[in-house]
């Protein structure tokens, strides 16, 4: 770590999760609380830069489900309430934010169709700022033969700006986050295909599930390089501030086969794979204009800017993993890849920030980003009840970043043992 970059915390949490389950005739009702405290005492050797934060979270939601014999529908409605409060020099004083929502959700099964329908209306607070929306869901699971599923989804989606988002002023080392309580909320939509069919070879049951899916983004918030503060030494005003960057869209495929084995010799496990198109629909609006008069867009902050890739954002992704369950002994083996990110912020690898931290700058330039981990387990239960698993995570030790400036963990090897009484 850089000097500048070391940080030591002394972090304080309390947290209560009260909640009340009950039924009246044929409605079932369910109230879940929580109350959440958090103290962060920061010591970041800057004096100028009091990162040190405490908070107070408080969220409650009541919900009533039942089924209404006379429309033959499954039917819950629900009421949610959240409040959280910060007092920070790092969000520039004390903020309040507050969502309550409002939602009802359907469900009819017709035959061998299943249809369900959800409406939530939505009403978000941050200080003196307020704003209510609507969004709506629906999906339609089709049994077209007795193990093949076909399903259809549509769902929208609304996210008001955070307290970090509206009013962060730090820095760190040679970043500096500048606050922006002009945002405006993100909202999107996401439609989805898919098909699910159970098959079977043998002794092994398979599950194949395979989706198409499309979300797209309005007013996407993202943090963006400028130079948002006082044009002064050593900085020179330059930092991140978070920006509405316009519209995007993020299409692709995820499939995933599942399967099991029974007898003797036990095996269960999967593979998945998703690849997706992450890309900005408007390369070339201005998002900004910082205190030097530069015009910023997605195209001139970005430091690869072919096809418009997202940023930070990696195109494929492969999962899997298998286990073995003889008598009493378990082993496992998994595989995680992820392909490279083709896109990041080029102020990484620009001065000043390149030349304080230039390991950003390797990792991106020497694909760090793209890996393939390998884990593996053994597991043994010599009486009932207890349970001793051997576990290695990153089995070659690879170097690796799960983004640029975020290094994976090297290899792990721990011993767990898990007693069960019943």
């Amino acid at each position: 770590s850089l000097d500048s970059g070391i940080t030591k915390t002394q972090a304080n949490r309390v947290s209560v999760d009260p909640y009340l389950v009950w039924k009246t005739g044929k409605v079932s009702h369910n109230v879940n609380t929580r109350y959440l405290y958090v103290d962060n005492k920061v010591d970041n050797g800057d004096t100028s830069s009091d990162q040190s934060n405490q908070s107070q979270l408080l969220y409650a939601e009541y919900r009533a489900s039942t089924y209404i014999n006379r429309l033959g529908v499954n039917a819950s409605l629900g009421t949610s309430f959240i409040s959280a409060k910060t007092a920070s020099p790092l969000f520039t004083g004390n903020q309040t934010a507050k969502n309550s929502a409002l939602y009802l959700q359907l469900e009819k099964k017709i035959s061998k169709l299943t249809f369900n329908g959800g409406v939530r209306y939505e009403s978000f607070s941050l200080n003196d700022s307020n704003e209510s929306k609507p969004v709506f869901r629906a999906g339609l699971n089709y049994k077209l033969l007795k193990y093949t599923f076909l399903r259809a989804s549509y769902g929208q989606g609304y996210r008001f700006p955070s307290i970090a988002e509206s009013y962060i002023t730090t820095t760190v080392g040679p970043v500096s986050i500048y606050p922006n309580n002009n945002l405006q909320s993100e909202t999107g939509s996401n439609l989805e295909f898919g098909l699910k069919q159970g098959f079977k070879i043998g002794k092994t049951g398979l599950l194949l599930d395979g989706a198409w899916y499309r979300m797209e983004f309005n007013n996407l918030m993202e943090f963006t390089f400028g130079q948002w503060g006082p044009v002064r030494p050593p900085l020179f005003g330059a930092g991140f501030k978070t920006l509405n960057t316009g519209k995007s869209e993020i299409s692709g495929f995820e499939t995933t086969l599942s399967f099991e084995r029974k007898g003797k010799l036990n095996l269960t496990g999967f593979v998945g794979f998703n690849h997706s198109n992450p890309i900005m629909l408007e390369p070339n609006k201005v998002i900004a204009v910082d205190n030097s008069n530069t015009e910023l867009t997605f195209r001139n902050t970005s430091a690869n800017s072919n096809g418009n890739v997202l940023k930070y954002r990696p195109r494929n992704q492969f999962k899997a993993d298998v286990i073995v369950d003889y008598n009493k002994v378990k082993i496992g083996f998994g595989a995680q890849y992820q392909s490279k990110m083709e896109n990041i912020d080029t102020a990484f690898i620009a001065p000043p920030i390149s030349f304080y931290v230039p390991g950003i700058e390797t990792s991106f330039t020497n694909d760090l980003t793209q890996y393939l981990l390998l884990n593996a387990r053994v597991g043994y239960e010599p009486v009932k009840g207890i349970n001793l698993n051997l576990i290695a995570t990153n089995l070659l030790n690879k170097e690796y970043a799960i983004r640029p400036a975020d290094l994976g963990a090297p290899r792990l090897v721990r011993l767990q043992i898990i007693y069960t009484k019943s």
